[in-house]
């Protein structure tokens, strides 16, 4: 169910966005902006209508999911991306030890850092080094 949830998120966004260029596209051929064919307006038009149907249809299977799935996936992404910066960090001293373009006082002092922050701190290579 995890996947099916992150699927239709991305689904929703798609065709949210795809509703909003058609209308645009739409609105600047009404306003004279833009010129298009009565093909290209027939089109956009058949885009504008399947895109809000499939639109609806995966906002109303979305909203059928239990929030409690929803809360549960969002938390179990949160840990996952938490648990990959933690290993992140933790490897940060092997990084800097295979850097071959630091001399090895920049390299001691970046360790040396590394070893003084505490453990939840966030920081990029670029930072430190």
């Amino acid at each position: 169910m995890n996947i099916s949830i992150v699927a239709l998120e991305k689904l929703i966004a798609l065709h949210s966005q795809k509703i909003a260029n058609t209308q645009k596209q739409i609105k600047d051929a009404a306003d004279g902006k833009i010129k298009i064919s009565a093909m290209k307006e027939g089109s956009l038009e058949t885009i504008l209508e399947e895109s809000t149907m499939l639109y609806e249809k995966y906002k109303k299977a979305y909203d059928d999911i239990p929030q409690k799935e929803k809360d549960q996936l969002k938390e179990n992404i949160r840990i996952q991306e938490a648990l990959t910066k933690q290993t992140y960090y933790k490897l940060q001293k092997i990084r800097i030890k295979k850097n071959k373009n630091l001399k090895r006082n920049q390299k001691l002092e970046a360790m040396m850092i590394i070893d003084e922050l505490p453990e939840n701190i966030v920081l990029e290579d670029d930072y430190i080094i």
